[in-house]
């Protein structure tokens, strides 16, 4: 029989593979990226951008007066407007939804758990029986190109402004972040000196050393044995020979 899966089954396969991620996910990450109804967490703010229409207040901030009233299909346009014209121009907020009016926006880590929670709700889209029909040709978020310059941008302004207030860069981060490969390298190989030099490479023990040392242990053992047998008597103090 030609031909691969019919397109329920491959649909079932699908769902199937969407619940397994979300039951192996653990409990941190689901609470970080939210629930798929968009009810809390990243992707309730989504569910709001898309559906504020222009001139209203969202966030602390004016909604452009251009901006339609969306779907909340996660498309690369859309992401690319949501974190261009709104996450990278939001505030920081605090529990309570209240601007902090520091002057301070969201950083890249912020901007990447918001990437992350609508890279996970297109997951859930692809999959959904009622909105699976419409994702069919549409590509992930991350795919874009403007997507990963925005996070780029976003990225360079953070570590230009945490250079700026003296902060230290591995201050409650892991040894992966603030380092370059070359700098992992000198870590873990000649310590955190700058000048450290490697130490020099150990000589490549040659097949004769190796035999030479079996004989000597042949030898040690052969001593051994002859200093642990009995030794003879001494000979006679008035015996005087012939």
């Amino acid at each position: 029989m030609e031909g691969g899966p019919s397109p329920e089954r491959t649909d079932k396969t699908r769902a199937a593979v969407r619940e397994g991620v979300v039951a192996a996910r653990p409990a941190g990450t689901s609470r970080t990226y939210g629930k798929d109804d968009c009810s809390d967490g990243p992707k309730r703010q989504w569910k709001h951008w898309c559906e504020a229409t222009g001139g209203s207040e969202l966030d602390g901030m004016t909604i452009p007066v251009d901006k339609e009233v969306y779907s909340i299909l996660v498309t690369p346009a859309k992401v690319e407007e949501y974190l261009q014209n709104h996450l990278t121009r939001r505030a920081l907020m605090n529990a309570q939804r209240e601007t902090l009016g520091n002057g301070t926006t969201l950083g890249i880590k912020s901007l990447k758990k918001h990437l992350d929670a609508l890279n996970d709700l297109y997951g859930h889209q692809r999959t959904d029986p009622l909105t699976k029909d419409d994702m069919q040709n549409v590509m992930k978020p991350r795919s874009s190109e403007t997507v990963r310059s925005i996070i780029l941008t976003a990225q360079r302004k953070t570590a230009t402004r945490h250079q700026e207030m003296y902060l230290d860069r591995g201050k409650g981060a892991t040894l992966m972040e603030g380092y370059t490969d070359d700098q992992h390298t000198q870590l873990s190989r000649y310590g955190p000196a700058p000048r450290a030099q490697p130490h020099p490479p150990r000589r490549a023990r040659p097949a004769r050393a190796a035999k030479n040392r079996k004989r000597g242990l042949a030898a040690g053992a052969t001593l051994r044995a002859k200093k642990s047998a009995p030794a003879d008597p001494p000979p006679h103090p008035y015996y005087l020979p012939e």
